[in-house]
């Protein structure tokens, strides 16, 4: 049984899919993106207030340097995004913050079932502004791999992942797909980045990895109890 951390995972993490689209549908991606690097501190702090679990001062520190190469990444951008997509990037970030650490404080429940109640919720909620008998075969092809590689083998991932480190790093490494956003763009549509947009992505990296390589040499933090549970 999920039992209530199930299903509190399963609405957060629905609430981060609708606001997570939304911020960039009603505001800008700049914003978005800015607002969502700073999910490692709100995570920290929230997991602080709710299970006194205290972050490290090198996770903190990779966390800085990496808002900072999201503001270079940024630089030159369109910052003219209304406010509604502004709080709904609020939402986001607060909403995974919190599922990340109810899931890193429930590790012994099983929270797949709840990452499968969260898309059904998900497509539940947006149903509504759907309109399927408009839709071409190649977006339908699109969306499904939408579906399958970039949201459910990501949440998987994550919550596999959640339940072995503590929740600011889990964010701080989920915060890599800020960087790599451009690569993928420039990857699959051949959409050149910009300068800032290298410079910044590359300061990202350096801060992420750096952080992994030092906690690989030192052996981490988590115990072996923390890798028995599995979801």
């Amino acid at each position: 049984r999920m039992g209530w951390p199930g299903l509190a995972v399963a609405v957060l993490s629905a609430a981060g899919m609708v606001t997570g689209i939304g911020s960039i549908r009603y505001g800008s991606v700049a914003d978005a993106m800015v607002i969502y690097a700073t999910v490692p501190f709100v995570t920290a702090g929230v997991a602080y207030l709710l299970s006194g679990e205290r972050t490290s001062r090198s996770t903190i520190i990779a966390s800085l340097v990496a808002l900072a190469g999201v503001f270079v990444m940024l630089l030159g951008s369109d910052w003219g995004g209304s406010m509604v997509g502004k709080g709904l990037a609020v939402l986001m970030t607060l909403s995974m913050a919190g599922f990340s650490v109810i899931m890193r404080g429930h590790r012994d429940l099983p929270m797949l079932p709840a990452m499968a109640l969260s898309a059904w919720l998900c497509s539940a909620f947006c149903f509504s502004w759907a309109s399927p008998a408009l839709t071409d075969a190649s977006t339908i092809l699109l969306c499904m791999a939408f579906g399958v590689l970039q949201n459910a083998a990501g949440l998987i991932f994550y919550t596999f992942g959640t339940k072995r480190i503590p929740a600011a790093e889990a964010t701080l490494l989920a915060a890599l797909e800020v960087p790599f956003t451009p690569f993928w763009v420039w990857l699959f549509l051949n959409e050149t980045p910009a300068i800032f947009t290298l410079i910044g992505g590359l300061v990202v990296l350096i801060a992420l990895f750096t952080h992994i390589i030092g906690e690989f040499y030192r052996g981490g933090r988590t115990t072996e109890a923390e890798f028995a549970p599995t979801p």
